[in-house]
């Protein structure tokens, strides 16, 4: 083709999409011979079709009141102005005398308040419906004035499927932002999509033709920038759909938009129910309580009940979750934690990890007076404790650590990784996940290969898995296994690479692929980035991660931390000032305070605990543990009747009891209660 034909072709190609996005509610355009509605007669069919579907069969929709005036409806008809700049235009009318006349029946003047006591009144009829099935199904969140939500309601693992924010703001399981918000980024989106084409069309613009495409619009360096398809439809670089199904998408999110602002008349048997544009339902609340949504087969509560059962897959003997009977309000999270756990997870699908306790700040405060008060402890006064690995039973193991589940998780009360290291035999030295109800007896979990990672065998040395840890990310719904990988010499330079990898699960059986998250060499600080304790502080939203130094010669342990568990994104922070020469340690968030207990340097091999406002202070016990054969520890607090707290501690010896049998065995001990002036959060 000629430049004068090019010219020309994109000349009619753009005054045709012009005509489609500009054109009336009765427009059609012509492109080569099929007729394609305009933007504005697709939306007012979308609106007729929807105005049918709610039930307003005999209102007419016009996008103006010049339109309406201008319509030959007879006397006694209703229509409805939907278009009009001026709010106060849009709303029901219907005609007498040849005049149309507004009807007291306006969904635009529904207030706010209004809105909420209808919302209120079909929340609490599902509520009441749904009875003893409210443990399970759906429940309504009556949120504080701190909460972002209006409303949400969750399943019965307390994850939200769908709330509305004080903004007005609908939000779906799915979506990582509001309804709105996505619509506006779609919108930006193709506004920029399109500023880009043209702007690649006036630099330099190729032509050419094919069997499917009218016009095949490429740049300079040969990439497609736009295309006209022989059916009309324009598509533009960055979009998968055509800008026609990419209007007409909007139009029918919007129009579903509109049927949850006013209201639409309920389906028989239903408290509440939602249809879209052509009438089919993508939402339902059942009289009996149930939540039905598009792409979920039965109601969401069954389906979660489904995904319970799932889960529970593979266990030959099943154990109960049944461990928040004995539980108590200060077992569960602040308000504020709740309230943004629940804002992070509620896009999530699928099955998730349930949030770990001492892990986030719960119902209740401690002070830092008490740790003294911890007596100290020794072999004779513990329990031996007999653990199956891979490799053999009653092994030698080393490395634990802790998490504890106010409802369990996979039927245990507490999950704990350690690594096996029979005779200190750093082959098997590999990260296992096990789970307990008591913290004496420890089952290998099963449904997945077990260890997580096996000893890495560079070319020119060798090296070691070790120093396992586990966390949990709130904005994912995983929980987290990390450990220390240490290669000696990999590239025959003498340089040591000590790494941190870690795997990821939601349910416990399935794990994700190995991923490095940390280089020790990347950081001058962090030495041999030995024992990481990680936590995730959902009050700013960082990951903040102790390793220590690994050298007999240093007393330090740094403090690092990251917005994502990526290598590339970690920060230093500081150096904690330490009484003593930290070699392990283990973390958790008790209350509101950070604690901490550390294994220092041999030959001390001593084990002390601290207590922290922050993440730097810290007030430290006397040593605990009477043995200098001990080596890295972990803890879960444990309360009594009185609000008295004892810790739990799991420990490992070292290498120098003097019977072969007895190197690298776990020991539990539970340490005296303490009075530690708690206080609930109320």
């Amino acid at each position: 083709m000629t430049p004068t034909e090019i010219l020309s072709e994109l000349n009619k190609s753009v005054t045709q999409l012009n005509n489609i996005l500009l054109g009336d509610e009765k427009a059609n355009v012509n492109v080569n011979g099929v007729l394609k509605p305009s933007v504005t007669k697709h939306i007012y069919d979308a609106l007729s079709k929807y105005f049918g579907a709610i039930g307003v069969s005999t209102a007419t929709p016009f996008i103006s009141i010049d339109s309406m005036n201008e319509s030959s409806a007879a006397n006694g008809s209703f229509g409805v102005v939907y278009g009009s700049n001026t709010q106060s235009e849009n709303g029901y009318y219907q005609k007498s005398g040849g005049v149309w006349s507004k009807t007291p029946w306006d969904p635009a003047k529904i207030s706010l308040e209004e809105s909420s006591k209808y919302t209120d009144i079909k929340v609490l009829e599902i509520n009441d419906a749904m009875g003893a099935m409210a443990a399970n199904g759906l429940k309504r969140i009556y949120s504080e004035s701190s909460s972002p939500d209006l409303y949400s309601f969750v399943d019965s693992e307390g994850n939200i499927i769908l709330r509305v924010g004080v903004d007005g703001s609908f939000h779906l399981a799915g979506l990582a932002d509001s309804v709105q918000g996505e619509l506006t980024k779609t919108n930006d989106r193709i506004t920029d999509t399109v500023d880009g084409v043209l702007s690649k069309l006036a630099e330099s613009v190729n032509v050419i033709s094919n069997d499917e495409d009218l016009h095949t619009f490429t740049d300079s360096e040969g990439e497609v920038v736009a295309r006209i398809t022989s059916g009309g439809l324009l598509y533009v670089a960055g979009l998968s759909e055509s800008i026609q199904d990419s209007i007409g998408e909007i139009g029918s999110k919007m129009t579903q938009l509109n049927a949850i602002a006013s209201h639409a008349p309920t389906a028989e048997g239903s408290l509440v129910s939602l249809t879209d544009s052509e009438g089919e339902a993508v939402l339902n609340i059942t009289d009996t309580g149930s939540l039905q949504i598009v792409g979920v087969e039965g109601g969401v509560a069954e389906e979660f009940a489904k995904v319970r059962d799932e889960m529970a897959r593979g266990s030959v003997n099943p154990k109960p979750t049944d461990v928040a009977e004995s539980r108590t309000y200060k077992d569960t999270f602040t308000q504020k934690t709740q309230t943004l756990l629940n804002s992070l997870l509620y896009a999530q699908t699928g099955g998730i990890a349930p949030a770990p306790l001492h892990y986030l700040p719960q119902n209740y405060t401690i002070s830092k007076t008490w740790v003294n008060g911890i007596n100290q402890f020794g072999h004779a006064n513990s329990t031996r404790l007999e653990i199956n690995s891979p490799y053999r039973d009653d092994d030698g193991v080393v490395h634990p650590h802790i998490l504890e589940f106010y409802n369990g998780f996979r039927g245990y009360r507490y999950i704990i990784c350690i690594t096996p290291y029979y005779l200190t035999n750093e082959a098997e030295e590999n990260p296992c996940i096990y789970g307990s109800n008591d913290l004496i007896n420890f089952d290998l979990l099963d449904g997945f290969d077990q260890p997580l990672d096996v000893r890495p065998t560079p070319e020119f040395s060798n090296g070691h898995n070790s120093d396992n840890v586990l966390a949990y990310d709130p904005r994912t719904g995983e929980l987290i296994c990390i450990w220390r990988q240490t290669l000696r010499n990999p590239n025959n330079d003498g340089v040591r690479v000590d790494a941190l990898w870690v795997r990821k699960t939601k349910d416990g059986y399935t794990w994700s692929n190995k991923e490095r998250i940390f280089k020790a060499t990347d950081h001058a600080l962090a030495g041999g980035a030995g024992s990481p304790a990680i936590v995730y502080n959902i009050a700013d939203g960082y990951w903040y991660m102790y390793v220590t130094t690994l050298s007999l010669t240093t007393d330090a342990m740094r403090l690092f931390r990251a917005k994502h568990l990526k290598e590339d994104k970690w920060e230093y922070v500081s150096t904690l000032t330490l009484p003593f020469k930290p070699w392990h340690q283990d973390m958790k968030i008790v209350g509101g305070k950070v604690c901490m207990l550390v294994y220092c340097y041999p030959p001390d091999n001593m084990i002390y605990f601290g207590v922290s406002d922050n993440f730097t202070d810290f007030q430290w016990t006397q040593n605990l543990l009477l043995e200098n054969n001990a080596y890295k520890a972990t803890f879960v607090p444990e309360f009594n009747e009185l609000d008295q707290m004892a810790l739990k501690i799991l420990y490992s010896t070292d290498a120098t009891p003097a019977e072969p049998s007895e190197k690298w065995r776990m020991y539990m001990h539970q340490t005296n209660f303490v009075n530690v002036n708690l206080e609930l959060i109320v």
